[in-house]
């Protein structure tokens, strides 16, 4: 399934003549620019644009980005950010949706060998880079990862600091006074996982703490389940604070306390991941780690049109983005029994 965003309107076309004599290249070269068909330096690329703007024709696309992202990939604010910044910059998204289906993800992938991407934004970790780029002879260009990391020297990656997210979210919970702690976590099967119980173990190694751990798929629906187990099992002093992998697994915990009878924070804090919109609507507000995702999906475009433009000679590399705070009505002091 594919979804294309054009990124401006135009006006009258000057011919393909007029802009190859304007340009001093050939009106087959121009042809190929303006299909973004084949392969056509930079410089030539650069130079059929500023004559398009010169002879008034407003619709100068820099090129095709394709933007590989998960079916819901396409709501997210990393999607936003992606869209609004290649609108800024003069770019056509190209929106190539990865499903459960390999079959429809093989059609949205054969995109690659009909248009001519200048470069590509890999939203999900199901599409590896380096297959991506040897099965469609992409050469040179330009990779970008959102939301991971990838070791390739040659695929910049735009990620955020989880493990000190959760560090700080833990941190804020022990100024309060917490000392029992459960963690409800995903499976620990990717890096996302990994690192977010990283950043708790630092924080528990550091006060010499432990903590009760609980692991299952991230939803409310788990997060109700997790909670009800932990707080219901008689082997272990029950704790006053629950740190949830995410804002999905914190709302099931929250609506799993209320069931019980016990009061949030009063009797037992509970503390999110992610800042989803959904967070400031919970009963009570849910205090949690925000991910700065519009502004990844800004950076991920600047870094494309930053080696294309070639400003940056770098096409690997890594940007990472702190992730803050963001305290609510969901935490407070620990209970005095």
């Amino acid at each position: 399934m594919i979804r294309s965003h054009a990124m401006a309107k135009s006006k009258l076309k000057p011919s393909l003549a007029e802009i190859a004599t304007h340009s001093g290249v050939s009106a087959a070269t121009v042809s190929r620019i303006l299909n973004h068909s084949g392969t056509v330096s930079r410089d030539l690329v650069e130079r059929v644009n500023q004559s398009l703007v010169a002879l008034g024709f407003e619709h100068v696309t820099k090129g095709y980005v394709a933007a590989i992202c998960p079916m819901a990939g396409i709501v997210t604010p990393k999607m936003e950010g992606i869209i609004t910044e290649a609108e800024r910059l003069g770019y056509t998204i190209v929106i190539l949706y990865i499903t459960g289906s390999t079959e429809i993800n093989q059609r949205s992938l054969q995109l690659f060998k009909i248009l001519n991407f200048q470069a590509v934004i890999i939203l999900t970790e199901t599409i590896k880079p380096e297959d991506l780029r040897n099965q469609y002879q992409l050469g040179n260009v330009p990779i970008v990862v959102v939301n991971h990391r990838v070791e390739l020297a040659t695929v910049h990656c735009i990620d955020i600091d989880r493990v000190v997210g959760m560090y700080k979210a833990v941190k804020h919970l022990m100024s309060l006074g917490h000392r029992k702690f459960a963690y409800l976590s995903a499976p620990l099967e990717t890096r996302v996982s990994l690192d977010r119980k990283k950043g708790i173990d630092q924080a528990m190694e550091e006060n010499g703490l432990t903590y009760i751990f609980r692991q299952s798929d991230a939803s409310a629906e788990t997060g109700f389940q997790m909670t009800t187990s932990v707080m219901k099992d008689p082997g272990h002093e029950l704790p006053t604070a629950i740190v949830t992998f995410d804002d999905q697994v914190a709302v099931g915990s929250l609506e799993a306390l209320k069931a019980m009878g016990l009061r949030v924070p009063e009797d037992v804090s509970v503390i999110g991941f992610d800042d989803q919109f959904i967070t400031r609507h919970t009963s009570p507000p849910l205090t949690t780690v925000h991910q700065p995702w519009v502004n990844m999906g800004k950076l991920a475009m600047a870094k494309v049109d930053s080696v294309l433009s070639g400003r940056d000679l770098h096409e690997g590399g890594l940007t990472v983005l702190e992730c803050p705070l963001i305290v609510r009505e969901s935490t407070g002091p620990a209970p005095k029994s």
